[in-house]
């Protein structure tokens, strides 16, 4: 009994993420947009669905690990 002939160990190397989260922004709206919260969910589901695709799980889906990001001219969200 030495266990398992193979052994190795996955790290898996995240980018730093700063800015502002989902988590600050849905505590300082003061009203629901409908047309804007379901832009942001779709974000969120299809950011899901991709990384489910390729066998990955993110094991920490959180509010304030979703941070809102500039692309050209509109805002996207990072899953971080």
């Amino acid at each position: 009994g030495h266990g398992s002939p193979f052994s190795f160990s996955l790290y898996i190397k995240m980018q730093l993420c700063t800015g502002y989260t989902l988590k600050e922004w849905l505590e300082q709206r003061t009203h629901v947009n409908v047309k804007e919260s379901m832009y942001i969910f779709r974000q969120i589901v299809e950011g899901l669905a991709y990384l489910h695709k390729n066998n990955i799980c993110h094991r920490d889906v959180k509010p304030s690990n979703i941070f809102r990001v500039r692309s050209s001219q509109q805002y996207l969200l990072s899953l971080c």
